[in-house]
């Protein structure tokens, strides 16, 4: 049986007649499989995230679990793909990053459990990448995306081929820098409208290969030279691994990224164009000069973009741009092998 029938049929076992779970009850029989089956107990979150049980009920479940579980137990958890991941999630339902006083001791006892297992005193993949460089992610962070590529979650409603794994994608992008600042950062974490593929403990979609990151940095750098008013905008890079991404056919090998258009009023804020590749807030020459800067930093580098006065009638960057269903409101850059 594997682990998220398994946890289906716990979670069914420890249902109230009419309403709800019984947590106690469901916190006594994962106790029980804790120490030799943590996958099914880190099915268990997932189920009842899918189930739209409670976030209190969530809550209660991952204290409970953890309060029942010693710290030797955790220790050897750690040491594991199945265990790390299941500490790591509760963790990050515990929300230890910002947590109260009562909370803290919980927290504590989790560090405390991964120091001694992997000579750590933090939870690498609990944080973001708000420094200037890039950011090169954990060995659990990339297991944990291993593993996922393998789940059902991954895998049920995929758009295309199971993706193959490249541990070559593992390099985030800063949230900010000279010249460029991130949106929809890691929107995958607990976004409803992507229910299968929640992604309850990362989220992370600005995940790169290190020469994909680095040349959006370097480009970044170059446009702040002469545009310091006026950040570019990035978007959606890879998930790590490349695994699959819903709201995108493609993004799968960590060598593309988003980006919006350039507008004339230097706002944060996304614009799209219309059918005939207009907007009143877009700054047509400045999106161009972004364009033939890329061009010249990477030749080789290709877009998707709807705007037909750039693909179809200048003739300086027009062979590079390709009118795609979906682009009216960004820029799809391929660097060279990209998809």
């Amino acid at each position: 049986m594997d682990d998220k029938l398994a946890a289906k049929i716990l979670i069914q076992k420890c249902q109230g007649t009419f309403y709800g779970i019984y947590v106690d009850k469901l916190v006594a029989e994962m106790a029980q499989k804790i120490s030799y089956n943590p996958g099914v107990c880190y099915q268990v979150f997932v189920q009842l995230a899918e189930m739209d049980y409670s976030t209190s009920d969530i809550i209660n479940v991952a204290r409970g679990l953890l309060d029942k579980t010693n710290s030797a137990v955790l220790s050897q958890l750690a040491t594991t793909p199945d265990g790390g991941i299941l500490i790591i999630t509760i963790y990050a339902i515990l929300k230890c990053g910002n947590a109260d006083n009562q909370t803290a001791a919980r927290c504590t006892k989790i560090q405390q459990s991964f120091a001694i297992a992997t000579s750590s005193t933090q939870l690498q993949p609990i944080v973001s990448n708000n420094t200037s460089e890039p950011r090169k992610l954990s060995d659990t962070e990339m297991d944990w995306y291993a593993n996922y590529n393998e789940s059902p979650i991954a895998t049920k409603f995929k758009q295309g081929p199971k993706n193959n794994f490249d541990p070559n994608v593992c390099w985030q992008l800063p949230t900010s820098g000279d010249g460029f600042v991130v949106y929809n950062l890691d929107d995958f974490k607990n976004k409803s409208s992507y229910k299968n593929y929640q992604d309850t403990v990362y989220g992370y979609d600005q995940i790169g290969t290190k020469e994909t990151v680095e040349a959006m940095i370097r480009i970044a750098k170059e446009w702040f030279v002469s545009h310091s008013d006026t950040k570019l905008q990035y978007g959606d890079i890879s998930r790590p691994g490349g695994v699959n991404t819903p709201d995108h056919k493609t993004h799968n090998n960590g060598k593309v990224f988003d980006m919006r258009p350039l507008r004339n009023d230097f706002s944060l804020d996304g614009l799209t164009l219309d059918s005939k590749g207009n907007n009143p807030f877009y700054h047509r020459d400045f999106t161009k000069e972004f364009i033939l800067l890329v061009l010249k930093l990477y030749p080789g580098t290709t877009f998707f973009f709807n705007d037909k006065a750039l693909h179809t009638t200048d003739i300086s960057v027009n062979r590079f741009i390709e009118p795609k269903p979906g682009h009216n409101n960004h820029l799809h850059v391929i660097f060279p092998g990209g998809n």
